[in-house]
């Protein structure tokens, strides 16, 4: 029934509308969340190293004079700068993932909703059964001449 056709397809274009808008709010709103809780956790790791690169410059003042100190000191710095540096990438990250919220890409947009058609156009059965009446006809007239001339072989 063309009128069952139009509401179905209709209905799957809506439904999968929906869907697709629903899977990247999802995505978008998993990603805005796992920004966020790296964002507390690497600011902890972070206020942790600057705690120890202070304490450590507070108990060492003279650690210039000292190779080993210097060393550890270089270590607690590039600790400080790294965290840093991935402490900064993310603070991006998250207003990427902000604007990745806000907006539904990947959706569908129906141009003309589907109508049932006016006057019927194909499949034209007269013609593929009158198409077929021959085709057979002439697989009927191949099967028989093709037993003729085996059998006027074997004589």
């Amino acid at each position: 029934d063309p009128r069952f056709a139009a509401i179905l397809a209709n209905a799957l274009t809506d439904s999968l509308g929906s869907l697709i808008v629903a899977f990247n709010r999802d995505n978008a709103t998993e990603k805005l969340l796992y920004v966020q809780r790296r964002i507390d956790e690497i600011t902890v790791e972070l206020q942790a190293a600057e705690g120890r690169r202070t304490l450590f410059l507070e108990d060492n003042r003279g650690y210039a004079n000292s190779p080993r100190l210097m060393q550890t000191a270089g270590e607690l710095e590039r600790q400080v700068q790294a965290l840093t540096a991935v402490w900064i990438e993310l603070i991006k990250q998250l207003e990427i993932a902000k604007l990745d919220d806000d907006k539904e890409r990947f959706s569908i947009e129906v141009l003309d909703r589907a109508l049932p058609p006016l006057h019927k156009s194909r499949p034209k059965r007269a013609n593929m059964g009158i198409v077929g009446m021959l085709l057979g006809g002439l697989a009927a007239c191949a099967v028989v001449l093709g037993r003729t001339l085996i059998l006027v072989d074997r004589r």
